[in-house]
């Protein structure tokens, strides 16, 4: 299973990257190069191997199952690196090539990232949707640049009123005592 990456910024070498390299194609490498894989980071064997979706719920916080279809953005949520603010998606379209084991909602429902073994997850909308880039839909108390990132939760305007679960850039610092 893999992850397709639209924002560049999540794109990493890893030292698999590195050894098939090495072993496939007699590259010299150099692992002090490789980078760590945050996608499916610390979870084990039962990341790859186990079911995405079991009984309705996602099995790794890296999926989601409140699915919308293609072009419908509501339930915004947290792309997987915590950098960018995306939406967990389907084609919109049922299928009857996924097979039962991968039909976890029933209905044929298909995700768009074709290697995601139909596993669906919060993918970013395009590189715009960066919460260090300047062009995502500020909603007046977010937090766009550099020192910025993606966080899960019920912001409201209204104080006393939780507002819906969505996904929120704001910003961030890191105080070394």
């Amino acid at each position: 299973m893999t992850i397709d990456v639209l924002n560049q910024d999540d794109v990493r070498i890893s030292n698999i990257t590195l050894a098939f390299f090495e072993g496939v194609a007699s590259y010299a490498v150099n692992y002090s190069y490789g980078e760590p894989l945050q996608w499916g980071y610390k979870k084990g064997c039962n990341f790859l191997s186990d079911k995405c979706i079991l009984a309705g719920a996602a099995q790794f916080e890296e999926f989601c199952v409140n699915h919308n279809a293609l072009g419908n953005n509501s339930g915004w949520a947290c792309s997987a690196n915590k950098l960018s603010v995306g939406a967990c998606q389907s084609t919109g379209a049922a299928s009857t090539s996924i097979g039962s084991y991968a039909d976890y909602f029933g209905t044929g429902t298909t995700a768009i990232d074709s290697y995601s073994a139909n596993c669906l997850y919060a993918r970013p909308q395009d590189a715009g949707y960066s919460c260090a880039s300047s062009t995502w839909q500020n909603n007046g108390f977010e937090n766009i640049g550099t020192q910025s990132a993606c966080f899960q939760g019920t912001l409201s305007q209204t104080v006393g009123t939780p507002g819906a679960s969505s996904a929120y850039c704001l910003s961030y610092s890191v105080r070394i005592q």
